[in-house]
């Protein structure tokens, strides 16, 4: 005969609900490391770094949306001036703004604001953590506490 399953308890949902805290700020700390195609120092005047912007320190999504639009912008006027002055049978050269392709600063300002929404949902995430913890019974506390004391002790994670 099958013992009844015991029905679980605040705890063990709060102890599910911090797992998934924790596996979504894991994958946030993957996503926190791009790789960038630019040197990530913008200007819109090619070539002119005097009044160059920073990416890296935007914190701007509709900032960097207009940056976006003013290199696809030019990019799509490039083309269509060259087929004007060249004519459709000759390939121009490649647009680059300030030494990089639109597709490169593009897929950069892509990064950028995914990493600006990181920031937004990491902050989501410890203030879930924190009202979960908040939440948690003392014995469940003591228990995880006992847990990772054991962890430490060990040097690995208990069977």
């Amino acid at each position: 005969m099958a013992t009844p399953k015991k029905k679980p308890d605040a705890d063990d949902k709060i102890m599910q609900l911090l797992d998934t805290v924790q596996k979504q700020k894991e994958a946030i700390a993957q996503a926190e490391r791009p790789s960038y195609r630019t040197n990530m120092t913008f200007s819109f005047v090619d070539g002119d770094l005097s009044k160059a912007v920073n990416l890296r320190t935007v914190l701007d999504v509709g900032q960097l949306i207009k940056i976006a639009s003013y290199v696809r912008y030019s990019a799509a006027a490039y083309e269509e001036a060259a087929r004007a002055i060249l004519g459709a049978d000759e390939k121009p050269p490649a647009f680059l703004w300030c030494n990089y392709t639109a597709t490169d600063w593009t897929h950069d300002i892509k990064l950028r604001v995914g990493q600006l929404r990181l920031k937004i949902q990491r902050d989501k995430l410890a203030d879930f953590e924190s009202r979960l913890d908040k939440i948690l019974t003392p014995e469940r506390r003591r228990e995880l506490e006992l847990l990772a004391i054991e962890r430490e002790l060990v040097g690995g994670t208990p069977p």
